[in-house]
């Protein structure tokens, strides 16, 4: 969907998004919802978001065993907020690019943490494509 740039896309994504079930919602941490996130899961949906730093949780323990694939931990948590009561898997790894920790959150505990963070590194590469496209459009070359 495109907008003016005055509509903020996460309100977008909250009114307009026709959620199906057993789908894969996969965004930036601007999107921390956590009515988004409840509206996924009551859904049957999973989504898959980079953790944001100021949001707090309680680890309630090793979801599987860490320490292959780039993966530094795989833990079950919960967020230190009643508006998203249930149980969320964080799964942090290294981005060998930035050299960066990374900590994504999910409710998917089905997926090995490989193929999440897979699918977050994904989501990045289409942020890229997208920012490439709009500095086409802005600024074309001559």
């Amino acid at each position: 969907m495109i907008t003016e740039g005055n509509i903020s896309d996460i309100r977008i994504a909250k009114d307009k998004l026709n959620i199906k079930p057993d789908s894969i919602y996969c965004f930036d941490r601007a999107y921390t919802d956590l009515e988004l996130w409840s509206n996924i899961d009551f859904s049957k949906s999973y989504f898959v978001t980079k953790l944001k730093n100021n949001l707090k949780y309680t680890v309630l323990g090793q979801h599987l065993e860490a320490m292959k694939d780039g993966i530094l931990s795989d833990e079950k948590i919960k967020l230190e907020n009643k508006k998203y009561e249930k149980n969320l898997r964080m799964i942090r790894f290294l981005d060998e690019k930035s050299d960066e920790v990374v900590s994504i959150v999910t409710n998917n505990f089905k997926l090995s943490a490989k193929t999440i963070v897979q699918i977050y590194k994904t989501r990045w590469q289409i942020e890229i494509f997208f920012r490439w496209i709009n500095d086409k459009t802005i600024s074309p070359k001559n």
